[in-house]
């Protein structure tokens, strides 16, 4: 996942490369990690994100896309659910200090 976080990943698909049923997957996956399969990516993408808004002067759009998001809205409200912060507001603190 942390080289492919960008590209459509289901949980079906982890556990067809694991040849695992998804049920076990997940179950293992959680026991090791201490969260689910799709929460661990969610936190990747966003990890990502946060490094790109702070790095680079893509556009909201551009990141959201290069993140694994075609949809820039739920990008967006996930994001803020994930930090507290909408992205354009989270951007525009880090280049105030």
């Amino acid at each position: 996942m942390q080289q492919q976080y960008m590209k459509p990943i289901s949980l079906q698909s982890l556990a067809e490369l694991a040849n695992l049923s998804v049920g076990y997957y997940a179950t293992l996956f959680k026991n090791h990690v201490g969260m689910s399969p799709i929460d661990y990516l969610i936190r990747i993408r966003m990890q990502r994100a946060k490094q790109m808004l702070v790095t680079s002067r893509a556009s909201l759009k551009d990141i959201s896309h290069l993140v694994g998001y075609q949809d820039v809205y739920y990008f967006s409200r996930s994001f803020k659910k994930h930090f507290g912060l909408s992205p354009s507001r989270f951007s525009k603190r880090e280049y105030e200090f």
